[in-house]
């Protein structure tokens, strides 16, 4: 047993020391590694136990930089820089404790709870505390460019040939859970999608894949709206991913993509976009319309079922009958619950607890009842202002930064932003793992920028 904890101390410190010689390496691994990480540990030649586990290792990796970064500070006698983030995230996590101690959940599901949502804070953390150059940023936009670019062929590719490529992709199933929640969750989205072209790429997930492509296609198109630079290779690159984005079947990022997009050409004022914008939603709208169709018939066909088909269930009568008793009821009617028993502290962090004591099985689709019911109002209320301060220093520095690139990404950050909230309506996008790591990424890289230009807060 000593033995064994030498060795993981010795191996930890000479880790933290390595790390400590790059910590943009770090990020930068990491940024180009999330996207390949279920294909590539599907092939790792360990048990299924050990394969979930090493889901942490991102985690990991993180906890370790920011030790490494600490001894650094220390050494070199520099301060830590104070962020906008610090103050709410530290309500919202003793919100989260108040609330588990309340409701008498167990410390475990605390503490997983806690993880999920702010899992990737570190990164945040450690963005903002180290130096970053223009270099850094343009490897970063053109790795995941690539990255964005080597998930449309591999889409592309689903989409022509099937089985045999998706059977090559998807990911293993997971073994292990610790308290309620699974540390591997793999869910290709089933129902109606199983009759279309499962595109899903190296996410091993239709939606996280999706997550990707918005976060990418967000700020690519938002570069672009303020550089004005490239104009073939950014249609090209617009029109291939979007035709990706629709080949998820994930009607909810489609139409997010849509708000997002209106948001930022409204914030740019390019009137020529706008109309663009108006004839694209309208154009998505008017075929998905025209194409609608029953649910119950497509269930019933054996045929495949098209993307456009896909986006027109949205519009057919059926659709709307099943969301008042699914999402819209659960938005509607249980927040109604909540506030009648537990407004201020919700009735406990634990997930499967939760939807122990509240019968809506759309309850974790619709993020933010899920956390309203969870936390409540104090804890949900902490969490957005996180989020409202992001969005005010990426304004930051959107409007006073003179360098382009950084302009864009700041605008790019906003609208993912938007995005976000919007989607979060519909499923929990801030707790995907994707998702949730460009988010604070990106947060972090806006928090690190805002230092250098005039006003309160980073």
């Amino acid at each position: 047993m000593i033995t064994d904890f030498l060795l993981i101390a010795v191996f930890s410190l000479f880790a933290i020391l390595l790390l400590s010689k790059s910590f943009k390496g770090v990020v930068l691994f990491l940024a180009f590694f999330i996207p390949f990480e279920e294909f590539v540990l599907k092939f790792m030649p360990v048990s299924d136990e050990i394969y979930s586990l090493l889901r942490y290792g991102s985690e990991i990796l993180l906890l370790m930089t920011l030790i490494a970064l600490i001894m650094k500070k220390i050494t070199e006698r520099e301060h830590f820089v104070k962020t906008v983030a610090d103050v709410p995230v530290l309500i919202f996590a003793g919100s989260v404790f108040l609330s588990g101690l309340l409701n008498q959940t167990p410390l475990l599901e605390i503490v997983l709870f806690i993880r999920i949502v702010l899992r990737y804070y570190l990164l945040y953390f450690i963005m903002v505390n180290i130096n970053l150059d223009i270099e850094f940023t343009k490897k970063l936009i053109k790795g995941l460019i690539g990255i964005a670019v080597f998930q449309f062929v591999v889409g592309i590719a689903q989409v022509l040939v099937g089985d045999p490529i998706n059977k090559i992709l998807m990911p293993r199933p997971t073994t292990l859970t610790v308290g309620s929640y699974a540390a591997k969750k793999w869910l290709i989205l089933g129902g109606l999608r199983e009759k279309g072209h499962l595109v899903f790429g190296t996410f091993g997930d239709t939606v996280n894949l999706g997550l990707f492509i918005l976060i990418v296609l967000t700020l690519v198109t938002a570069i672009f709206l303020v550089t004005q630079k490239n104009k073939e290779k950014f249609w090209l690159f617009f029109i291939i991913g979007l035709f990706i984005l629709i080949s998820t079947y994930s009607v909810g990022l489609v139409f997010t993509f849509m708000v997002v997009l209106l948001f930022m050409v409204l914030t740019v004022k390019r009137w020529g976009m706008l109309s663009f914008c108006g004839l694209l939603v309208g154009g998505v709208i008017l075929i998905a319309f025209t194409y609608r169709t029953e649910s119950f018939n497509l269930i019933a066909s054996n045929s495949l079922i098209s993307p456009i088909e896909n986006l027109g269930l949205l519009f057919s009568e059926r659709a709307w009958e099943v969301a008042k008793t699914n999402r819209l009821f659960t938005l509607f009617e249980v927040p109604s619950v909540i506030f009648s028993h537990s407004p201020l502290l919700g009735l406990g962090p634990g997930w499967e607890l939760i939807r122990d004591k509240i019968s809506s099985f759309w309850l974790g689709d619709v993020y933010w009842v899920q956390m309203l019911a969870q936390v409540g109002v104090i804890g949900l209320l902490a969490f957005l202002w996180i989020i409202w301060r992001f969005y005010k220093i990426g304004f930051k520095v959107y409007k006073n930064s003179n360098d382009l690139l950084m302009k864009g990404i700041a605008l790019g950050f906003l609208g993912v932003i938007v995005g976000v909230f919007f989607y979060d309506f519909i499923g929990p996008a801030l707790e995907t793992r994707p998702l949730a790591f460009y988010f604070w990424l990106f947060a972090g890289l806006i928090g690190n920028w805002s230092k250098s230009i005039p006003g309160n807060g980073i």
